[in-house]
């Protein structure tokens, strides 16, 4: 009796180590791209997808012209936040609206080096409909 025991928690176990790792296996999916009116700058609507029981993540970016999202360009995440429209006003004037959700983080501001100079930056706005 004892050594079933011992079998049924190894297994127990076993079974959460397998579960636990197919955890990180999230997707991230480019839902849209749009360019600034200047087209040197892009905003970036990436959706992540866990496949778990929590929503999935909405992250928006801007970035250089054809350039990758990274954590540091991200300005706004949040989740059950559907229908996210990107629109330029300017080429440097940037609204992000959304129905509904979560906002986890939002900055009002965007400012890379590598693109601006030093006075210049991007004016992010965040509207909910």
């Amino acid at each position: 009796m004892i050594l079933s025991n011992v079998v049924v928690r190894g297994l127990s176990v076993g079974l959460v180590v397998v579960a636990l790792a197919g955890c990180d296996s999230c997707i991230d999916e480019q839902v849209q791209r749009v360019a600034s009116p200047d087209d040197t700058l892009e905003a970036v609507h990436i959706e992540r997808n866990c496949h778990t029981t929590v929503p999935i993540v909405h992250g928006v970016y801007v970035v250089p012209k054809g350039q990758s999202p990274t954590a540091k360009q991200e300005v706004f995440n949040g989740d059950r936040t559907e229908g996210i429209v990107l629109r330029w006003s300017t080429p440097r004037d940037l609204a992000i609206e959304y129905t509904g959700g979560r906002v986890w983080r939002f900055t009002s501001y965007w400012w890379s080096a590598d693109v601006l100079s030093p006075t210049d930056e991007v004016r992010i706005t965040e509207r909910r409909r």
